[in-house]
């Protein structure tokens, strides 16, 4: 089922499956948002949840338990319930299952709230250990895909990611999923501009960590095209396309895949956000439309 928020400036929709952001408009009719070919990628933005990116063999143990979890985890499929409407804002809500609990044995309520604000999507994440008892462990991101427009002569190599400090952009490469625990020795950028190309992306996603800025924009001058992301909520952040498909995904990550020599067990995951019993945890990033 879809939900929609509308002002004067945006307009965008939300699927209760996985409580997916799945168009967002401008006042002109302009689409932002990927629209989910299912022949190249059949996402939009995907809400990462209970963790992000890839286990290890696909496997954790928790207690000398063995469980299973497929990449991004399991929130991206499930039917999330309506938990608050408003005209400017809605909330949706997720618990545990009889299901969830065979491959993540944690009881949980997540939010996932859109709120509108002139030009801007506030996305919002609330995590609650609902447990009296046991600590909640899990990682949280965001994976929404932007349109890469080829109107007016425009094309991939017009569009550039931009930060808002400059930095000594150290990609940590990505093998068959895991993450490399060093960054690559050599920046990928010094500056404040990441041009874009059909090579940027063709080892996988570019993940980076510590980070100076507090926005990244992805940019295109010739078409008045800009869409900027707030990350300063979030230590990791991903970015990822794919060679002649016009779109590129920005990533706020609090986690990431698990590193190559990590051995499965959840508790000593790096960058893991714990939670005590009755805990609340609460991260938003906010994306700004022009």
């Amino acid at each position: 089922m879809n939900y929609t928020l509308k002002n004067e400036f945006l307009h965008i929709i939300i699927d209760t499956v996985g409580a997916e952001l799945c168009s967002v408009k401008t006042a002109n009719n302009r689409e932002y948002l990927w629209q989910g070919d299912p022949a190249v990628w059949g996402r939009r933005a995907p809400v990462l949840f209970p963790i992000v990116g890839k286990l290890k063999n696909n496997t954790y143990f928790y207690n000398e338990t063995e469980y299973n979890l497929p990449q991004h985890g399991f929130a991206r499929d499930l039917d999330f319930s309506l938990e608050e409407q408003a005209a400017d804002k809605l909330v949706f809500s997720l618990t545990e299952n009889e299901n969830t609990l065979k491959v993540f044995p944690f009881p949980f309520k997540l939010l996932i709230s859109y709120q509108l604000d002139g030009s801007s999507v506030k996305v919002g994440y609330e995590v609650q250990n609902t447990s009296n008892l046991g600590q909640l462990l899990f990682s949280i991101g965001g994976h929404p895909a932007f349109n890469i427009l080829e109107e007016e002569g425009a094309n991939l190599y017009d569009y550039y990611l931009e930060f808002e400090q400059e930095e000594y952009l150290h990609n940590h490469p990505l093998q068959g999923g895991l993450v490399k625990k060093q960054p690559s020795a050599n920046p990928l950028m010094v500056g404040t501009k990441l041009p874009l190309n059909k090579q940027l992306y063709a080892n996988d996603a570019l993940v980076f960590s510590g980070l100076k800025s507090k926005w990244i924009a992805l940019v295109c001058e010739k078409l008045n095209y800009r869409v900027q992301m707030s990350i300063s909520d979030f230590p990791w952040f991903g970015t990822w396309g794919k060679d002649d498909v016009p779109f590129v995904c920005l990533e706020p990550w609090c986690g990431h895949a698990d590193f190559e020599d990590h051995d499965l067990n959840f508790q000593l995951k790096d960058e893991l956000v714990t939670l005590a019993p009755k805990e609340i945890f609460k991260r938003s990033y906010q994306i700004t439309l022009q």
